[in-house]
């Protein structure tokens, strides 16, 4: 039997999904942390409540609530289970990413705030021109560790309905009644998937030091792998 006809279908879902959550995590997260250190109290407290809401729910929970709970409402919206999958877990996820990029923008010296603001420039554009380059570094090695869970964490779709490459694995297993064979072969796959993405992102991260001479912060967060 032919198992790359179970198993590629499942892999192009995998990776799919993997970029989607990817994209929205990281823009929720940067959204919260923006939120976090905002000047204006009720902003930050709307942030904290979400932050500890979300953190507090495990994401397999919050997506099988969500999605059999509300099954009916993303029927009638023609919302797939695939963008239902792929908000739930951003959302959840970003929660934790958000308090790692909240810790690295203010384990930046409060003089650099101050210098910035000698020069003229507004809040929004010292975040942009000076903090934000100086928290990306120390900020960089948890996010590569949250898009290495969020690939893991894709697996959790095929609870709903999403055809990826672990609910692939279950199909070949009815059919061949070889589960440790099959799930070696899944756990080669995701293997093959994250190894790249964590030697990319230590390159990735050294690239960033040199183009900004700034050497990596230790920050308060959550990473996760």
């Amino acid at each position: 039997m032919d198992w790359l006809t179970y198993l590629l279908p499942g892999l192009s879902m995998t990776l799919r999904l993997l970029l989607v959550t990817v994209v929205l995590t990281l823009v929720a997260a940067a959204l919260l942390a923006l939120a976090s250190t905002s000047t204006v109290k009720g902003v930050r407290i709307v942030a904290a409540v979400y932050v500890d809401f979300m953190r507090g729910l495990p994401v397999l929970a919050l997506l099988i609530l969500v999605y059999y709970g509300l099954g009916a409402l993303w029927v009638q919206l023609g919302v797939s289970p695939f963008w239902v999958a792929a908000f739930v877990v951003a959302l959840n996820e970003a929660a934790y990413l958000a308090e790692v990029y909240r810790s690295s923008v203010q384990s930046i010296s409060s003089k650099q705030w101050e210098a910035a603001e000698s020069l003229g420039l507004s809040r929004w554009q010292s975040m942009r021109l000076v903090i934000a380059p100086q928290a990306l570094v120390s900020g960089l090695p948890p996010t590569i560790n949250e898009v290495i869970y969020l690939l893991k964490a894709t697996s959790f779709a095929s609870l709903v309905a999403v055809s990826e490459l672990t609910g692939a694995g279950r199909s070949l297993i009815a059919v061949t009644f070889q589960p440790l064979e099959v799930y070696l072969v899944l756990a080669g796959i995701y293997l093959c998937i994250s190894l790249p993405i964590a030697y990319g992102g230590r390159f990735l991260e050294r690239a960033v030091s040199r183009r900004f001479g700034t050497t990596r912060i230790q920050v308060r967060g959550t990473a996760r792998v």
